[in-house]
């Protein structure tokens, strides 16, 4: 899969090989990175070159471009091919949950139409059919709906889904969104006030852009990041940020965030997997109620 060639053009970089050279020697795996080949051989950046080609969204090119700039693209690479390998294997593991009770779901709908079919000797029968088919329609838009979540950039994904920012689960994802980020971007040379200000603009939503934007010309006011961390309208568990504030304090903020990161990336896993095995039980329970609909209506 295209993921792959992250890896595989990170590691002709790190051999020595040129972008433009490294690209001429790989199998460009789908049209859009042969786009991006021609805008690099006259001269483009290659983050440039895979944003206006549609291969990584806007924050993946934030990424590459701190990247290219600290010399640190094939790390870079890495880090896109390993968050993509990630997002693609999510949505397989969830499709392949569904098969089944989308199986049982239609069957229970078959049944429970013939029933009413046949209950009333054949009456009404585009009555009954119409009914089924809005049913049928609505469970899959709301799977496609579901699949199209997990093709949006993290910061897209937070956006969208907004409304739950008083959850744990939606807490930890923008505590490991927005502080990776920002652990990437330190790790890169770049200052607090700066990486605080570059993640305010991946957002839309002006309550998280306008409370970044806070913390970014606060740290360049000399405000420890932390103190203005806690000042601010974030939906970033209280745990994190006294952590965040101890570590600043004592000088052992890299190594405490990396640690909480990778904890928090184990804890939002197992969220992920509990979501993934509970999503079908929805499934099934709409076969149910889709058939007594059909059978009272």
């Amino acid at each position: 899969m295209s993921f792959t060639f992250f890896t595989e053009l990170a590691t002709l970089l790190d051999a020595g090989h040129s972008v433009s050279s490294a690209l001429k020697v790989l199998k460009l795996p789908t049209s859009d990175w042969v786009k991006s080949a021609q805008m690099v051989e006259k001269g483009l950046p290659l983050s440039h070159a895979m944003y206006k080609s549609k291969i990584i969204n806007a924050f993946e090119l934030e990424v590459l471009k701190t990247g290219e700039m600290a010399g640190r693209l094939p790390l870079a690479l890495r880090k896109l091919g390993k968050a993509k390998e990630r997002r693609e294997a999510n949505i397989q593991r969830i499709k392949s949950k569904l098969w089944m009770p989308m199986a049982i779901f239609l069957v229970a709908i078959a049944v429970s139409f013939l029933l009413r079919l046949l209950a009333n000797n054949g009456a009404n029968a585009s009555y009954f059919f119409t009914i089924a088919l809005v049913q049928i329609l609505v469970v899959i838009f709301a799977i496609r709906w579901l699949l199209s979540l997990f093709k949006l950039s993290a910061y897209e994904l937070l956006e969208r889904l907004s409304f739950f920012h008083e959850s744990r689960w939606y807490q930890l994802m923008f505590q490991q969104t927005l502080f990776n980020g920002f652990a990437w971007l330190q790790e890169s040379g770049i200052d607090a006030q700066s990486s605080f200000r570059k993640l305010a603009q991946q957002f839309r939503s002006k309550r998280y852009r306008t409370a970044l934007t806070k913390v970014a010309n606060d740290c360049g006011k000399g405000v420890a990041a932390s103190a203005s961390l806690q000042s601010v309208d974030l939906p970033i568990p209280t745990a994190f940020i006294n952590l965040y504030v101890t570590a600043e304090a004592s000088g052992t903020l890299t190594a405490t965030l990396d640690g909480q990161l990778k904890l928090g990336e184990d804890e939002l896993r197992n969220y992920q997997d509990t979501f993934a095995d509970n999503f079908p039980r929805l499934i099934y329970a709409c076969a149910i109620l889709s058939s007594i609909l059909l059978v009272f209506l």
